[in-house]
């Protein structure tokens, strides 16, 4: 993120000189390590609390107000999700995915920014892409990761239509089990009734995944539970672990 560029976005909508003088110190700020101190020339603190709000304006002027006047000549259905600075951009035809990919790759070399090569990727997805891929003699529809729940093209078992189904990222809900294992053993003493009465944040849609708290939690109470506890009982004393809260939103 160039330091002039970002004050130029600003001065868009502050004229209160002082304001922008006081966050063009807070970008310069820089680091000191081993007693020198480094000025920043690009970019944003690591960790200041301004360093999300900058970003966000920086990004809104030179990618979403591109990719707006960008789609107006799209022939096709155009849908552009952003949240921070991830970014979903779904396109009805292929070769405009491309040629947005294209553009979009000079228009960030343009403000001094680049994609991320391993996170940037063009897939066939959506309620047609199982008969093309299949076409092509290619496997199921690949996925995608965006904020914290892994997509995938499925359809539903009572109806047969396509909707995009969600599950929590493996890495994330492994780490999940983990806390679940070390939050249980940490109640190995507490009553039977109390042992498993832990609030779960989990997507209503994500009902694999509540499956595996609930084997879980399951298994790790018989295992800290007294002899004489049968896996019924511990079954049944952990349940409310999957059942107690089930918000419909996506955590952070």
């Amino acid at each position: 993120m160039a330091h002039s560029w970002i004050i130029r976005f600003l001065e868009h909508r502050i004229a209160d000189k002082r304001i922008l003088r006081l966050i063009a110190k807070w970008l310069k700020v820089g680091t000191v390590e081993d007693g020198r101190r480094t000025r920043s020339v690009c970019g944003a603190p690591q960790g200041a609390v301004i360093s999300p709000i900058l970003a966000n304006v920086y990004l809104h002027y030179v990618f979403d107000l591109w990719t707006h006047r960008w789609r107006r000549k799209a022939t096709g259905d155009v849908i552009v999700i952003r949240y921070a600075d991830d970014t979903i951009v779904g396109f009805q035809h292929e070769h405009e995915a491309k040629a947005f990919l294209r553009d979009l790759q000079e228009r960030m070399h343009e403000f001094e920014l680049a994609l991320h090569p391993a996170k940037t990727r063009l897939i066939c997805f959506g309620r047609h892409a199982a008969k093309q891929r299949e076409g092509l003699g290619e496997g199921k529809p690949e996925t995608f990761d965006f904020l914290g729940f892994t997509h995938f093209c499925t359809r539903s078992r009572k109806w047969g239509s396509f909707f995009i189904g969600r599950k929590t990222i493996k890495k994330r809900m492994l780490k999940q089990l983990q806390a679940v294992k070390m939050e249980l053993r940490r109640r190995m003493h507490d009553p039977i009734a109390q042992t498993g009465n832990v609030p779960a944040l989990a997507y209503l849609g994500d009902s694999s995944r509540l499956f595996q708290i609930h084997h879980t939690a399951a298994d790790t109470v018989e295992r800290i539970a007294p002899e004489e506890l049968s896996k019924a009982a511990a079954a049944m004393a952990v349940l409310t672990y999957v059942a107690a809260e089930m918000p419909e939103r996506i955590p952070k």
